[in-house]
Protein backbone atom coordinates (compact mmCIF):
# COMPACT_ATOMS: atom_id res chain seq x y z
CA UNK A 1 0.00 0.00 0.00
CA UNK A 2 2.58 2.29 0.58
CA UNK A 3 3.72 2.86 -2.98
CA UNK A 4 0.62 3.24 -4.11
CA UNK A 5 -0.34 6.45 -1.28
CA UNK A 6 3.23 7.92 -2.43
CA UNK A 7 1.77 7.61 -5.83
CA UNK A 8 -1.31 9.44 -5.43
CA UNK A 9 0.45 11.90 -2.90
CA UNK A 10 3.03 12.92 -5.95
CA UNK A 11 -0.23 13.09 -8.09
CA UNK A 12 -1.78 15.09 -5.80
CA UNK A 13 1.35 17.31 -4.95
CA UNK A 14 1.97 17.66 -8.89
CA UNK A 15 -2.13 18.58 -9.75
CA UNK A 16 -1.40 21.50 -6.57
CA UNK A 17 1.70 22.65 -8.43
CA UNK A 18 0.98 23.16 -11.30
CA UNK A 19 -1.85 25.87 -9.66
CA UNK A 20 0.55 27.13 -7.54
CA UNK A 21 3.78 27.19 -9.13
CA UNK A 22 5.02 30.13 -6.68
CA UNK A 23 3.33 32.04 -4.81
CA UNK A 24 0.72 29.92 -2.44
CA UNK A 25 3.09 26.60 -3.14
CA UNK A 26 3.07 24.80 -0.20
CA UNK A 27 5.95 22.46 -1.45
CA UNK A 28 8.07 25.20 -2.79
CA UNK A 29 10.09 26.88 -0.46
CA UNK A 30 12.67 28.50 -3.11
CA UNK A 31 12.22 29.10 -6.87
CA UNK A 32 15.02 30.38 -9.57
CA UNK A 33 14.10 32.44 -12.48
CA UNK A 34 16.43 32.66 -14.79
CA UNK A 35 16.11 34.89 -18.26
CA UNK A 36 17.18 37.92 -20.20
CA UNK A 37 14.49 41.10 -18.83
CA UNK A 38 13.65 41.77 -15.16
CA UNK A 39 10.26 39.56 -14.36
CA UNK A 40 7.37 41.35 -15.21
CA UNK A 41 4.19 41.87 -12.85
CA UNK A 42 6.61 42.07 -9.86
CA UNK A 43 4.76 44.02 -7.36
CA UNK A 44 3.78 43.59 -3.67
CA UNK A 45 -0.40 43.40 -4.83
CA UNK A 46 0.82 40.87 -7.76
CA UNK A 47 0.73 37.08 -7.21
CA UNK A 48 4.27 37.02 -7.65
CA UNK A 49 6.49 39.41 -4.94
CA UNK A 50 8.90 38.97 -2.80
CA UNK A 51 11.59 38.46 -6.26
CA UNK A 52 15.44 39.49 -5.86
CA UNK A 53 16.98 40.26 -8.81
CA UNK A 54 20.46 39.43 -10.37
CA UNK A 55 21.66 41.02 -13.22
CA UNK A 56 24.88 41.08 -14.76
CA UNK A 57 25.08 44.97 -14.31
CA UNK A 58 24.51 44.13 -10.28
CA UNK A 59 28.12 43.50 -8.70
CA UNK A 60 26.86 41.08 -6.67
CA UNK A 61 28.45 37.88 -4.94
CA UNK A 62 26.76 35.57 -8.07
CA UNK A 63 28.96 37.59 -10.43
CA UNK A 64 31.19 34.30 -11.24
CA UNK A 65 28.74 32.47 -12.27
CA UNK A 66 27.16 34.14 -15.13
CA UNK A 67 29.50 32.03 -17.13
CA UNK A 68 32.96 30.21 -16.95
CA UNK A 69 35.71 32.33 -15.61
CA UNK A 70 39.03 32.09 -16.85
CA UNK A 71 40.68 29.37 -14.38
CA UNK A 72 37.62 27.31 -15.42
CA UNK A 73 38.04 28.01 -18.88
CA UNK A 74 41.79 27.07 -18.82
CA UNK A 75 41.29 23.67 -16.44
CA UNK A 76 38.92 22.98 -19.28
CA UNK A 77 40.72 23.05 -22.30
CA UNK A 78 43.53 21.41 -20.58
CA UNK A 79 41.98 18.26 -19.27
CA UNK A 80 40.80 18.04 -22.58
CA UNK A 81 44.62 18.28 -23.98
CA UNK A 82 44.35 20.37 -26.12
CA UNK A 83 47.45 22.95 -27.14
CA UNK A 84 48.39 25.86 -26.01
CA UNK A 85 46.88 27.61 -29.38
CA UNK A 86 43.25 26.24 -28.14
CA UNK A 87 43.87 28.49 -25.01
CA UNK A 88 44.86 31.93 -26.92
CA UNK A 89 42.18 31.50 -29.51
CA UNK A 90 39.57 30.67 -26.31
CA UNK A 91 39.86 34.93 -26.25
CA UNK A 92 37.75 34.65 -29.36
CA UNK A 93 34.72 33.87 -26.47
CA UNK A 94 35.39 36.52 -23.66
CA UNK A 95 35.45 39.72 -22.35
CA UNK A 96 32.24 40.01 -20.48
CA UNK A 97 32.56 41.41 -16.92
CA UNK A 98 30.59 40.83 -14.53
CA UNK A 99 30.69 41.62 -10.48
CA UNK A 100 34.73 41.43 -11.07
CA UNK A 101 34.90 38.33 -13.09
CA UNK A 102 36.13 38.25 -16.56
CA UNK A 103 33.87 35.35 -17.82
CA UNK A 104 33.38 33.29 -21.34
CA UNK A 105 30.31 32.13 -22.79
CA UNK A 106 30.27 28.98 -21.62
CA UNK A 107 28.18 27.32 -24.60
CA UNK A 108 30.66 28.07 -27.48
CA UNK A 109 33.68 27.51 -25.08
CA UNK A 110 32.20 23.61 -24.92
CA UNK A 111 31.70 23.25 -28.47
CA UNK A 112 34.96 24.96 -29.83
CA UNK A 113 37.03 22.48 -27.28
CA UNK A 114 34.62 19.78 -28.97
CA UNK A 115 35.89 20.66 -32.84
CA UNK A 116 39.27 21.41 -32.01
CA UNK A 117 39.35 17.60 -30.43
CA UNK A 118 37.79 15.90 -33.56
CA UNK A 119 40.18 18.28 -35.69
CA UNK A 120 42.89 18.75 -33.68
CA UNK A 121 45.76 20.50 -36.76
CA UNK A 122 42.51 22.82 -37.43
CA UNK A 123 42.09 24.90 -34.75
CA UNK A 124 41.23 28.04 -36.29
CA UNK A 125 38.54 26.63 -37.67
CA UNK A 126 36.64 25.30 -34.80
CA UNK A 127 36.13 28.84 -34.07
CA UNK A 128 32.33 30.04 -35.13
CA UNK A 129 29.44 31.41 -33.73
CA UNK A 130 28.32 29.13 -32.04
CA UNK A 131 26.30 30.73 -28.97
CA UNK A 132 24.43 33.42 -31.10
CA UNK A 133 23.21 30.57 -34.02
CA UNK A 134 21.55 28.52 -31.33
CA UNK A 135 18.16 31.11 -30.74
CA UNK A 136 18.70 32.55 -34.38
CA UNK A 137 18.78 36.39 -34.29
CA UNK A 138 15.71 37.46 -35.93
CA UNK A 139 14.20 39.08 -32.89
CA UNK A 140 17.93 41.22 -33.31
CA UNK A 141 17.41 41.71 -36.75
CA UNK A 142 13.65 42.93 -36.31
CA UNK A 143 14.63 45.00 -33.28
CA UNK A 144 17.34 46.64 -35.26
CA UNK A 145 15.58 47.17 -38.58
CA UNK A 146 12.77 49.16 -36.03
CA UNK A 147 15.77 51.36 -34.85
CA UNK A 148 18.45 51.73 -37.63
CA UNK A 149 18.08 55.47 -37.91
CA UNK A 150 18.48 56.03 -34.27
CA UNK A 151 21.56 53.45 -33.64
CA UNK A 152 23.09 53.38 -36.93
CA UNK A 153 26.18 55.61 -35.97
CA UNK A 154 26.87 54.49 -32.74
CA UNK A 155 26.17 50.76 -34.15
CA UNK A 156 29.04 51.46 -36.62
CA UNK A 157 31.34 52.45 -33.71
CA UNK A 158 30.99 49.31 -32.45
CA UNK A 159 31.19 47.19 -35.16
CA UNK A 160 35.08 48.91 -35.44
CA UNK A 161 36.00 48.38 -32.21
CA UNK A 162 35.18 51.41 -30.55
CA UNK A 163 33.01 51.99 -27.07
CA UNK A 164 29.59 53.88 -26.78
CA UNK A 165 27.89 56.22 -24.41
CA UNK A 166 24.05 55.08 -24.05
CA UNK A 167 21.46 55.45 -21.37
CA UNK A 168 20.97 51.80 -20.18
CA UNK A 169 16.51 51.40 -18.53
CA UNK A 170 16.77 48.08 -16.32
CA UNK A 171 13.23 47.74 -16.39
CA UNK A 172 12.89 47.89 -20.31
CA UNK A 173 9.72 45.93 -21.23
CA UNK A 174 10.73 43.80 -24.79
CA UNK A 175 8.27 44.02 -27.75
CA UNK A 176 8.81 43.32 -31.22
CA UNK A 177 7.03 46.24 -32.11
CA UNK A 178 9.57 48.55 -30.64
CA UNK A 179 10.85 51.81 -32.60
CA UNK A 180 12.50 54.49 -32.90
CA UNK A 181 13.67 54.24 -28.68
CA UNK A 182 17.20 53.88 -29.12
CA UNK A 183 17.35 53.07 -24.99
CA UNK A 184 14.80 50.40 -25.10
CA UNK A 185 16.88 49.31 -27.70
CA UNK A 186 20.73 49.09 -26.64
CA UNK A 187 19.28 48.19 -23.19
CA UNK A 188 17.82 45.11 -24.29
CA UNK A 189 20.92 44.49 -26.54
CA UNK A 190 23.06 44.89 -23.46
CA UNK A 191 20.91 42.82 -20.79
CA UNK A 192 20.54 40.01 -23.57
CA UNK A 193 24.52 39.44 -23.42
CA UNK A 194 25.30 41.06 -27.12
CA UNK A 195 27.01 44.28 -24.95
CA UNK A 196 29.87 44.42 -22.49
CA UNK A 197 29.34 47.49 -19.70
CA UNK A 198 32.99 48.82 -19.28
CA UNK A 199 32.29 51.96 -17.39
CA UNK A 200 28.53 53.68 -15.81
CA UNK A 201 27.96 57.15 -14.74
CA UNK A 202 24.86 58.01 -12.94
CA UNK A 203 22.28 60.11 -15.12
CA UNK A 204 19.07 60.63 -12.82
CA UNK A 205 16.69 58.74 -10.94
CA UNK A 206 15.24 56.48 -13.29
CA UNK A 207 18.52 56.04 -15.91
CA UNK A 208 22.58 54.97 -15.24
CA UNK A 209 24.68 56.00 -18.27
CA UNK A 210 26.96 53.34 -19.09
CA UNK A 211 29.96 52.61 -21.50
CA UNK A 212 29.41 49.76 -23.65
CA UNK A 213 31.15 47.60 -26.08
CA UNK A 214 31.09 44.39 -27.59
CA UNK A 215 32.45 41.14 -25.54
CA UNK A 216 34.01 39.34 -27.79
CA UNK A 217 34.90 38.85 -31.76
CA UNK A 218 32.27 36.42 -31.84
CA UNK A 219 29.04 39.25 -31.20
CA UNK A 220 30.97 41.89 -33.59
CA UNK A 221 30.94 39.44 -36.60
CA UNK A 222 27.31 38.28 -35.57
CA UNK A 223 26.22 41.79 -35.68
CA UNK A 224 28.08 42.87 -38.55
CA UNK A 225 26.17 40.26 -40.54
CA UNK A 226 22.91 41.79 -39.02
CA UNK A 227 23.70 45.04 -39.84
CA UNK A 228 24.40 44.35 -43.01
CA UNK A 229 21.13 42.19 -43.45
CA UNK A 230 19.46 45.31 -42.22
CA UNK A 231 20.53 47.82 -44.45
CA UNK A 232 21.07 46.20 -47.52
CA UNK A 233 17.84 44.59 -46.96
CA UNK A 234 19.18 41.78 -49.79
CA UNK A 235 21.35 38.93 -49.23
CA UNK A 236 22.84 39.55 -52.90
CA UNK A 237 23.68 43.27 -51.86
CA UNK A 238 25.65 41.63 -49.12
CA UNK A 239 27.80 38.99 -50.94
CA UNK A 240 28.46 42.14 -53.27
CA UNK A 241 30.20 43.70 -50.70
CA UNK A 242 32.50 41.36 -49.40
CA UNK A 243 33.65 40.95 -53.02
CA UNK A 244 33.78 44.52 -53.78
CA UNK A 245 35.81 45.45 -50.70
CA UNK A 246 38.09 42.21 -51.07
CA UNK A 247 39.14 43.70 -54.37
CA UNK A 248 39.61 47.31 -52.83
CA UNK A 249 42.00 45.53 -50.31
CA UNK A 250 44.01 44.09 -53.70
CA UNK A 251 44.15 47.47 -54.88
CA UNK A 252 41.56 47.30 -57.29
CA UNK A 253 39.21 50.27 -56.50
CA UNK A 254 36.61 50.07 -59.17
CA UNK A 255 35.13 47.41 -58.08
CA UNK A 256 34.24 48.99 -55.37
CA UNK A 257 33.54 52.73 -56.50
CA UNK A 258 30.73 51.00 -58.65
CA UNK A 259 29.18 49.26 -55.49
CA UNK A 260 28.93 52.03 -53.56
CA UNK A 261 27.33 54.39 -56.61
CA UNK A 262 24.75 51.46 -56.95
CA UNK A 263 24.14 51.25 -53.65
CA UNK A 264 23.65 55.02 -52.85
CA UNK A 265 21.22 54.93 -55.54
CA UNK A 266 18.77 52.59 -54.30
CA UNK A 267 18.67 53.73 -50.82
CA UNK A 268 20.12 57.38 -50.45
CA UNK A 269 17.66 59.94 -49.98
CA UNK A 270 17.88 63.07 -51.09
CA UNK A 271 18.27 64.26 -47.42
CA UNK A 272 21.00 61.96 -46.57
CA UNK A 273 23.64 62.76 -49.11
CA UNK A 274 22.57 67.00 -50.01
CA UNK A 275 22.42 69.63 -46.92
CA UNK A 276 24.55 70.73 -44.12
CA UNK A 277 25.60 67.18 -43.31
CA UNK A 278 26.06 65.43 -46.32
CA UNK A 279 29.66 64.86 -45.74
CA UNK A 280 29.00 63.27 -41.83
CA UNK A 281 25.95 60.92 -44.02
CA UNK A 282 28.71 59.80 -46.65
CA UNK A 283 31.57 59.41 -44.31
CA UNK A 284 29.59 56.80 -41.77
CA UNK A 285 28.12 55.50 -44.82
CA UNK A 286 32.23 54.50 -46.02
CA UNK A 287 32.53 53.62 -42.33
CA UNK A 288 30.05 50.92 -42.40
CA UNK A 289 30.82 49.32 -45.54
CA UNK A 290 34.53 48.72 -44.44
CA UNK A 291 33.34 47.28 -41.50
CA UNK A 292 33.35 43.77 -43.36
CA UNK A 293 37.00 43.89 -43.37
CA UNK A 294 37.44 43.80 -40.28
CA UNK A 295 38.90 40.38 -39.87
CA UNK A 296 42.17 41.61 -41.16
CA UNK A 297 42.03 45.29 -41.00
CA UNK A 298 41.49 48.05 -38.40
CA UNK A 299 38.78 50.57 -39.08
CA UNK A 300 39.90 54.25 -38.30
CA UNK A 301 38.31 57.18 -38.87
CA UNK A 302 39.58 61.27 -37.92
CA UNK A 303 43.03 60.04 -36.45
CA UNK A 304 45.56 62.32 -36.42
CA UNK A 305 48.90 61.28 -38.13
CA UNK A 306 51.90 62.74 -39.91
CA UNK A 307 50.45 66.76 -40.51
CA UNK A 308 46.99 66.58 -40.29
CA UNK A 309 43.47 63.96 -39.12
CA UNK A 310 42.61 62.48 -42.48
CA UNK A 311 39.10 60.81 -42.68
CA UNK A 312 39.13 57.14 -42.91
CA UNK A 313 42.01 54.47 -42.97
CA UNK A 314 42.13 50.80 -43.32
CA UNK A 315 44.85 49.45 -41.38
CA UNK A 316 45.71 45.86 -41.73
CA UNK A 317 46.72 43.94 -39.07
CA UNK A 318 49.65 42.08 -40.90
CA UNK A 319 52.22 44.18 -42.93
CA UNK A 320 52.23 41.71 -45.98
CA UNK A 321 48.25 43.38 -46.86
CA UNK A 322 48.01 47.17 -48.35
CA UNK A 323 46.95 49.85 -46.39
CA UNK A 324 44.68 52.16 -47.11
CA UNK A 325 44.05 55.81 -46.32
CA UNK A 326 40.58 57.64 -48.36
CA UNK A 327 39.76 61.34 -48.02
CA UNK A 328 36.64 62.53 -48.44
CA UNK A 329 35.77 66.14 -50.71
CA UNK A 330 32.88 67.92 -51.67
CA UNK A 331 33.11 70.20 -54.61
CA UNK A 332 33.46 73.70 -54.21
CA UNK A 333 32.46 76.48 -56.01
CA UNK A 334 33.17 75.52 -60.08
CA UNK A 335 34.82 72.71 -58.55
CA UNK A 336 33.66 69.52 -60.64
CA UNK A 337 33.93 65.99 -58.83
CA UNK A 338 37.14 65.20 -60.39
CA UNK A 339 39.11 67.78 -58.92
CA UNK A 340 37.59 67.45 -56.21
CA UNK A 341 39.20 63.90 -56.04
CA UNK A 342 42.23 64.87 -56.66
CA UNK A 343 42.33 67.74 -53.78
CA UNK A 344 41.30 64.88 -51.17
CA UNK A 345 44.15 62.77 -52.82
CA UNK A 346 46.79 65.88 -52.93
CA UNK A 347 45.78 66.12 -48.91
CA UNK A 348 46.81 62.56 -48.03
CA UNK A 349 50.25 62.87 -49.29
CA UNK A 350 50.90 66.84 -48.54
CA UNK A 351 49.99 65.70 -45.31
CA UNK A 352 51.80 62.18 -45.03
CA UNK A 353 48.36 60.93 -43.54
CA UNK A 354 50.28 57.37 -44.32
CA UNK A 355 53.33 57.95 -41.61
CA UNK A 356 51.33 55.46 -38.92
CA UNK A 357 51.34 53.25 -41.77
CA UNK A 358 54.97 53.34 -42.80
CA UNK A 359 56.26 53.31 -39.35
CA UNK A 360 54.15 49.77 -39.24
CA UNK A 361 56.54 48.72 -41.64
CA UNK A 362 53.71 48.41 -44.56
CA UNK A 363 55.53 48.23 -47.98
CA UNK A 364 52.32 49.50 -50.37
CA UNK A 365 49.32 52.28 -49.16
CA UNK A 366 46.65 52.97 -51.43
CA UNK A 367 46.03 56.63 -50.92
CA UNK A 368 42.22 57.46 -52.42
CA UNK A 369 40.88 60.78 -52.46
CA UNK A 370 36.97 61.02 -53.60
CA UNK A 371 35.04 63.60 -54.44
CA UNK A 372 31.26 62.89 -54.15
CA UNK A 373 28.09 65.20 -54.49
CA UNK A 374 24.68 63.29 -54.41
CA UNK A 375 24.94 59.69 -54.93
CA UNK A 376 27.40 60.42 -57.78
CA UNK A 377 31.53 59.98 -57.02
CA UNK A 378 35.15 60.29 -58.64
CA UNK A 379 38.34 58.72 -57.37
CA UNK A 380 41.61 59.60 -57.63
CA UNK A 381 44.21 56.86 -56.33
CA UNK A 382 47.88 56.78 -55.67
CA UNK A 383 50.10 54.42 -54.61
CA UNK A 384 53.03 55.21 -51.78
Amino acid sequence: TAPRSACRAGTALARKASYKTLKGNDYLAKAMITGILKTGQASLFSNLNNVKTYSILNDNQYGGYFGFTKEETDHLLKSAGLPVLAHQLKEVYNGYEIGGHTLYNPFPIVNFAEEALLKPDELEDAIRPYWVNTGGTHLITDLLRNNLLDVEEDLTKLITGETIETLIDEEVKFTPLLKNNAIAFWSIILLAGYLKPVGKKKHDDLYAKYTVCFPNEEIGKTFLRIALEVSTTNLMYAIDLVSACNQLVQGNVAPFVSYIKHYLSIVASTHDTKGKYKEQFFHGFLLGLAACLTDAYHIRSNRESGKGRYDIALMPKNTRLLGIIIELKIPEGKETLAQAAQRAKQQIINKQYYNDMKAFGLKSILCIGIGFSGSDLVVAVERE
